[in-house]
């Protein structure tokens, strides 16, 4: 099978080492990409006696090297007569040079960059050779100095939250929310004592419903399953309690909304707290209440933020363990953060709840982070294709890579387990779900281990044409009904990470999902088969989710998640440029 490279190969740090003919003073490459296919053969009286014979095994196809249309490369010597040049070819991407037993060591193989003798004809030369730092320079642009004085302009959400919520403009959104409170809402809440048929007496989400503006809702589920019968009581107030569950939320399309929390509910494979208990509600007696409704189209984020945590105060519909004493050792910092939030939130409205007399709600509260504090950033992933090859000869594939740091999860022996979390946003929502990947327990006791990091590169790798890759995340099968099961198996999952001391990138496989392990055998016997192919369905949601894709018949059971801001590495070989 012929390689071609991943486009990032291209962008060099340094002029590359070559032959370069004692004739030539310059030193200088220019960038070439072929006009057609071309089978180059390294053995014929033409090809200079210090590169003849000297392409890689490993590289050629029946005795020949396979170059493709659009292939990229750097001319760097022309023959006298000005029929053929000398061409620095990039084959592969970084590989395994040796091991430490699992631990594999990252390098780029000078095997793997041929010099070829191709004609002239069949090159369209471009841009002379110019270093990453050079084709960096113009994407940052040059410095300018103002001919006019500049003033201070505040930007960016911190200084944006200040403005909306302790800057003049407070109270002006603070009346802002209240008059968007709708009127039978202000009705059932206006002496602070209600009861829970009080709230499901509401005005409820119908289908296809439609509001001017955004909202901030209220979902509220009755009927919990493993709750006493009595446990609550539609009558009274004091029937809000652990048997009726609440969950707060915004929403710029309130139908839409309803038809995702109810998709979600339906698939297993999204799980969390707040859809395990969504779940345990029969579907009849989930219900969703608009709360407070804006007239305007458009309403600044901020403002919504402030809207639906009030919402998540006055319901007090906080899960309840972020309201635990918080542990100073905590190994996974980002829970310390979200219960300082929540407790700093329930310590404000306290007092204001005293004092209005406020009913003591007791629900089983389903939201967790708060929105008025910005918790989950996007993740920023990188996007990066290869490139052209052709489909006979070569199979290609986009590398996905995202920072990430090892969490240390607390185990019930007393032990700890590295983790590298990753969260599966569901778009236009503050819902998410999270996959945790952790490494097998064979990796190396000695030498380098992917622990000795403590932050690294998630890498993903998914097969251009969606068949198995070589060394595939998850396998599964593609026979009889499981035809078409093996997509699933063209995504590969890596750690990779930089040690400094030993100035070297090391890769480890992640985890992979075993067929052989008992619990899965167990399964089997069972017939449990949403268990059974629940990495089947993993794998599948994360491929959709680095691509951006909206799945179709007959794979459209699963809900539309996204990891993060994806930026694709656009390379302009010729013209010597690059851009995110």
């Amino acid at each position: 099978m012929a390689l071609t490279t991943t486009v990032d190969q291209l962008l060099l740090t340094s002029t590359p080492s070559v032959p370069w003919p004692p004739r030539h003073t310059s030193r200088t490459m220019q960038a070439v990409v072929l006009r057609q296919d071309y089978a180059y053969v390294d053995s014929t009286s033409n090809i200079p006696a210090a590169i003849r014979g000297k392409v890689s095994p490993s590289l050629l196809v029946h005795g020949r090297l396979p170059l493709f249309k659009d292939e990229p490369g750097f001319l760097f010597s022309r023959d006298p007569r000005g029929n053929q040049a000398m061409v620095l070819i990039i084959k592969g991407t970084k590989h395994v040079i040796g091991k430490f037993r699992f631990v594999l060591i990252l390098a780029s193989s000078t095997n793997l960059i041929p010099l070829v003798v191709l004609p002239i004809n069949i090159l369209q030369e471009g841009r002379t050779f110019r270093t990453l730092a050079k084709q960096t320079e113009d994407l940052l642009g040059a410095n300018i100095t103002p001919s006019v004085s500049l003033q201070m302009q505040l930007s960016g959400s911190v200084f944006d939250n200040f403005n909306y919520f302790g800057g003049p403009r407070l109270r002006d959104n603070v009346n802002s929310i209240l008059s968007a409170v709708t009127p039978e809402v202000q009705e059932v809440l206006n002496d602070g004592q209600f009861s829970l048929q009080n709230l499901l007496d509401l005005p409820q989400v119908h289908p296809h419903m439609t509001l001017p503006g955004p909202c901030a809702y209220l979902r509220i589920y009755t009927h919990l399953k493993g709750q006493p019968t009595e446990s609550h009581d539609d009558a009274t107030e004091t029937g809000i309690n652990h048997g009726v569950a609440f969950y707060t939320g915004k929403a710029k399309d309130i139908w839409r909304r309803a038809r995702q929390h109810e998709t979600n509910a339906g698939n297993l494979i999204v799980s969390g707290l707040y859809y395990s208990t969504t779940r345990r509600s029969p579907p009849q007696h989930r219900h969703m209440i608009p709360l407070i409704i804006f007239e305007q189209a458009t309403v600044p984020e901020a403002v919504m933020n402030m809207a639906e945590k009030t919402m998540v105060v006055v319901f007090r519909s906080y899960q309840g363990w972020p309201f635990r004493p918080v542990q100073s050792d905590n190994v996974v910092p980002t829970y310390a953060i979200q219960q300082h939030r929540a407790q700093f939130m329930r310590s404000i409205s306290k007092p204001v709840r005293s004092d209005v007399g406020w009913l003591a709600l007791t629900p089983l509260g389903c939201n967790t982070s708060s929105p008025l504090f910005e918790f989950r950033r996007r993740a920023q992933v990188q996007c990066i294709p290869m490139a052209p090859g052709d489909r006979v000869y070569t199979r290609t594939f986009t590398t996905y890579r995202l920072r990430r740091t090892i969490f240390w999860q607390p185990l019930r022996n007393g032990g700890v387990m590295p983790l590298l979390p990753l969260q599966l946003v569901v778009p236009d929502t503050s819902q998410f779900d999270g996959v945790a990947f952790t490494f097998g327990k064979d990796f190396a006791a000695q030498g380098p281990k992917p622990t000795d990091a403590r932050r690294g590169y998630l890498v993903f790798e998914i097969m251009d044409d969606k068949k198995p890759h070589p060394r595939a995340w998850i396998g599964v099968p593609s026979v009889g009904p499981f035809k078409n099961f093996d997509q699933a198996s063209s995504l590969s999952a890596r750690f990779e990470w930089y040690d400094e001391g030993r100035t070297t990138w090391y890769t480890v496989p992640l985890q992979r999902v075993s067929l052989l392990r008992k619990p899965m055998v167990k399964y089997v016997r069972e017939g449990a088969i949403d268990k059974i192919i629940s990495g089947w369905r993993l794998a599948m949601t994360l491929i959709q989710a680095l691509e951006g894709i909206v799945y179709q018949e007959p794979l459209n059971g699963f809900a539309e998640v996204v990891i993060g801001q994806v930026d694709i590495l656009q390379t302009d070989h010729l013209n010597q440029r690059y851009r995110w």
